[in-house]
């Protein structure tokens, strides 16, 4: 039955690259997030299916005064053991000297528990792994969270931190949708924290840190076909403005792209997506494959625009790694620090008289920001295919 399960979902991969699919990103979302949509969702009746459940939760942030940037997660696997992979772990990867990517010293440490280390609620994100690695809810916008990485060579990662939401929530959730038949697919994502104000304190192997910067948080959860995707992922903070973007290849043979910006500045929040009726442009400029032969990009440009604003920006990787968590998703993930450039601009309306007389009324575009610094990307390459 386990192999007549694969062959059918080969098959129906293979029909679905060749015609055209539904929407895969949900559109219209006025749904109010809170603290419950980030809890701890996994369903013993509803996630074991074909494909193992996978959940985490995922903080970065950029310090300039530091010159440093890191992300770290905490992520549980197929926690009823269905699969047979049942565990939870919790990772880091930092990064000091971004300023200078030539030199810039990077820590990498991912470490795994059996999945009878991991906690979690279905009330709130209040997460322990190990006892010593939690996130704890402080009140509806605010995390403390703390967390130890170590590797074989007796360096550490250690930090504590309180994330406090910085930007609006409101609808920053995508629910992917595969119409596949046999196969029940659901796929989460959800930005809790597109912009936080991140202070607190960091130690990479004795070298002490205090923190009081911008950062980010989402969650992913669900019974992930990672065989089926890849995607291409973006996010950079400035004081006034939060960008997070993701992209999925729609037609394998040209690097066609669907995908959606979710833009905040100023207290307005706009989904910007092709499958919304909106402009959506992703252009990767440039690829590189790895010695063991993972496709993946090191620079894209992207234009995407609705009736209000106009996104207009590009990324070059300055320094990267492949994510060790990744293997848990059968996938091979490259973290990205990249340097992003480019502008937002609001769209401004005016009258005028045309040669008849006659009152029109037109659209121009108005830079309101410029965007130039650090920020995170990310492109996936599979470990292997169905295909």
């Amino acid at each position: 039955m386990k192999v007549t399960v694969i062959l059918s979902l080969a098959l129906l991969l293979s029909i679905t690259h060749a015609i055209p699919t539904p929407p895969i990103f949900s559109c219209v979302d006025n749904s109010t997030i809170t603290a419950e949509n980030d809890c701890y969702h996994y369903n013993i009746t509803k996630h074991s299916l074909v494909f193992p459940y996978v959940e985490w939760w995922w903080f970065e942030f950029v310090d300039y005064a530091n010159d440093l940037a890191i992300d770290f997660a905490y992520s549980v696997k197929d926690p009823s053991n269905k699969f047979g992979e049942a565990s939870c772990s919790i990772s880091s990867m930092a990064w000091n000297g971004i300023s200078n990517p030539q030199t810039a010293i990077f820590t990498k440490q991912t470490n795994f528990y059996s999945a009878t280390q991991f906690q979690g609620t279905s009330e709130n994100a209040n997460v322990v792994i190990a006892n010593k690695n939690f996130i704890k809810l402080l009140n509806d916008t605010s995390y403390h969270i703390v967390g130890e990485t170590t590797d074989s060579e007796g360096g550490y990662v250690e930090w504590d931190f309180i994330y406090t939401q910085a930007t609006l929530v409101n609808g920053m959730q995508e629910t992917m949708k595969f119409d596949i038949p046999i196969v029940d697919i659901d796929l989460f994502w959800v930005s809790y924290m597109p912009q936080a104000q991140v202070s607190g304190t960091l130690d990479v192997n004795s070298t002490f840190y205090s923190v009081n910067t911008f950062g980010y948080h989402d969650h992913n959860y669900g019974s992930w076909p990672t065989k089926m995707l890849d995607w291409i992922w973006m996010q950079i903070n400035q004081e006034d403005l939060a960008i997070v973007s993701g992209a999925m290849p729609i037609d394998w043979m040209n690097h066609g792209y669907t995908g959606y910006s979710y833009i905040r500045y100023k207290g307005q929040d706009q989904k910007i997506s092709d499958q919304c009726g909106d402009y959506f442009l992703l252009t990767p400029l440039n690829f590189t494959t790895t010695p063991d032969g993972k496709k993946y990009g090191t620079a894209a440009s992207l234009s995407a625009y609705n009736n209000v604003f106009m996104l207009n920006v590009t990324w070059a990787m300055k320094i990267e790694t492949y994510n060790p968590a990744s293997a848990n998703l059968k996938i091979s993930v490259m973290e990205q620090i990249s340097q992003y450039t480019g502008s937002l601009s609001v769209a401004n309306s005016i009258s005028y008289k045309d040669d008849n007389g006659q009152i029109k009324e037109s659209v121009e575009w108005v830079i309101a920001e410029k965007i130039d610094g650090f920020g995170f990307s990310e492109w996936s390459d599979k470990l292997d295919s169905m295909y």
